[in-house]
């Protein structure tokens, strides 16, 4: 029996992040032969450093424990840190976060709580659907492109990516001619699979294939087509129930563009041009022209200031055309580089003209308690981001399926379910890969049981808070093995057919109504087995996965019915590899 309980989740009235001015009650419990003097509750303000020192009352008796309670009102928002202290005799015990994210005896890392200044609006509309990424040169083409000086085109779509060179710096140059009339061509194929959230990497001017060097933020790149074929798209997307989120890169701009000019490529006078440019406050020159601050000392990615009034008023007019285009929101390259004064009023000019647009942010460790560049990050306070890629989530899925670990699965579903708030929590984009990463299928094949795992992976992906998101072409099967070679052209006439027909059962069942808004529930996260349901009102969803060598049967007590098979039973036998995914009768 344990000496002390205090689940976070379970034991603060309300749950998870509070709003300002909202009172939160902690619930702790001892054993009821451990004689004691005092608990303690010490809850620190982290912008402040203040300090509340509240004594938790005896407040209940329960089977061998005794409850206390305190409860503080709490009128900052912003980050806390808690834990308790024992005091007996002359001792003073404290209780801290554990590894299971429950308190443990010791000098442990303290609990965090998030308190935020306001609830985000968001679609309901989109909810529970799928997001599916796309890389619009590698996707889909519908004619020869017109190729800009620059560039070398390759005609032989699905070819290998290393063919010509393997520098990486010269594959940002090779072009296969995806555009964005090969995007609305397959409109049909995304809905097919469940798509509700078409995720474009950037498409405005950009001298490379992957666009992240922006030449002119107010012009869809030729090469993919023209505003006038973004439109077409945001709208036949629209009439199929799909929303569209633009991939925006605000941290940094092209040095090949009409804002610097180092190349000269443009009528305008840039930054690099000269000083009595209209655009040379925009960057942070230390030596003009050559010495500049630069994306990870990438010299063609100069740095903005980001505190440049002007540039903060272009970019928020850049932002808001694009909304009154009608996409769903952005999607924010490199969060983590810009800082909260740009932050917000970027996400200021997004709402300004869509009040519930949908703002991901490109965080890879936990949000709700980011540091980055020495700074404590806000993002989910009620200013800045509704949604973040959920690498965590990433990770802990991996770690499950290739080492077993089901604890590492437990511990994130913890985290987000106390420290994010519902606003983030439904909207999360939950990825197993990206542009950025190896492809989920490469990285499988290292170890044996591939289709087995690759199910598992994908159906806890489905399962999980928020939106599953596909990078193109995992749903068919494609494979590379290093993250700068993950871009292939999707394979089209080639897919792998049974890869296919799980994604689209997976689309099929996120269509249940428990996915947009459900709670999670974890029942099971140890020895190889994970077991966790999605309820609702009046429909609840299982699933049970094992990659343990051994077989395991958990009781339901109730009956539920296979949604892979159709079998029905009140209890789920686990084969190793398996996955099972039932409905509550």
């Amino acid at each position: 029996m344990e000496e002390i309980i205090f689940n976070p989740i379970k034991d603060k009235s309300p749950s998870g992040t509070i709003k300002k001015g909202e009172t939160i009650t902690f619930s702790f419990r001892i054993k009821q032969d451990l004689l004691i003097d005092k608990i303690m509750l010490v809850l620190r303000y982290e912008k402040t450093n203040f300090a509340y020192n509240l004594e938790c009352k005896l407040s209940e008796y329960e089977v061998n424990y005794n409850v206390y309670k305190t409860s503080v009102k709490l009128d900052e928002a912003g980050l806390y840190w808690y834990h308790f202290e024992i005091f007996k005799d002359e001792d003073v015990i404290k209780v801290n976060k554990g590894n299971e994210y429950q308190g443990i005896l010791g000098d442990n890392e303290e609990f965090p709580l998030t308190v935020i200044e306001k609830e985000i609006p968001y679609v309901d509309e989109y909810l529970g659907g799928v997001i599916y990424q796309i890389f619009v040169d590698r996707f889909n083409k519908t004619c020869e492109p017109d190729v800009r000086p620059g560039f070398v085109y390759r005609e032989d779509w699905g070819g290998c990516i290393t063919k010509n060179t393997t520098d990486r710096a010269a594959l940002n140059y090779e072009v296969f001619g995806g555009n964005l009339e090969g995007v609305i061509e397959k409109l049909d194929y995304l809905k097919e699979i469940g798509v509700s959230i078409i995720y474009l990497c950037p498409v405005f001017m950009a001298p490379s294939n992957h666009k992240y060097d922006t030449s002119d933020y107010m012009r869809v790149d030729p090469m993919f087509g023209s505003e006038e074929t973004l439109k077409t798209l945001i709208d036949e997307a629209k009439t199929r129930g799909m929303g569209i989120v633009l991939d925006g890169v605000f941290n940094h701009i092209g040095s090949d563009s009409i804002y610097f000019n180092k190349n000269n490529t443009f009528d305008t006078v840039g930054a690099y041009n000269s000083k009595d440019s209209k655009y040379y406050d925009w960057f942070k020159f230390y030596d003009w022209p050559d010495g500049y601050d630069c994306w990870w000392g990438i010299d063609t990615l100069p740095d903005v200031n980001q505190e440049n009034k002007e540039l903060q008023e272009y970019i928020g007019n850049v932002l808001k055309h694009y909304v009154n285009l009608g996409i769903l929101g952005y999607r924010l390259d490199v969060v983590d580089e810009i800082g909260h004064n740009y932050l917000t009023k970027i996400c200021d000019s997004i709402r300004e003209n869509k009040k519930d647009a949908l703002i991901i942010g490109e965080v890879w460790e936990d949000a709700s308690t980011k540091i980055a560049y020495g700074k404590r990050r806000g993002y989910f306070l009620g200013h800045e981001l509704n949604s973040v890629m959920n690498y965590p989530l990433k990770e802990a899925l991996l770690n499950f399926v290739l080492h077993n670990n089901a604890n590492h699965f437990y511990y994130v579903c913890q985290i987000i379910e106390d420290n994010y708030p519902e606003f983030v929590k439904h909207n999360l984009m939950n990825l197993i890969d990206s542009h950025d990463t190896r492809r989920i299928l490469s990285i499988l094949e290292e170890g044996n049981h591939v289709m087995e795992r690759l199910k598992i992976i994908s159906a806890l992906q489905y399962g999980f808070y928020g939106n599953p998101s596909i990078f193109y072409g995992d749903e068919v099967g494609i494979r590379e093995d290093e993250p700068d070679f993950c871009r292939k052209c999707f394979p089209w006439g080639n897919e792998n057919k049974e890869i296919l027909q799980w994604y689209k059962f997976l689309g099929e069942l996120r269509k249940h109504k428990v996915f947009k808004k459900g709670k999670m529930e974890p029942l099971k996260a140890e020895d190889g087995i994970i077991i966790f349901k999605r309820v609702c009102e009046d429909e609840e969803i299982l699933f049970a996965a094992s990659v343990s060598n051994d077989v395991f049967t958990y009781l339901l007590y109730d009956s539920y019915t296979s949604l892979i098979d159709g079998s029905q039973s009140n209890k789920v036998k686990i084969k190793p590899y398996q996955i099972h995914i039932l409905k509550k009768d």
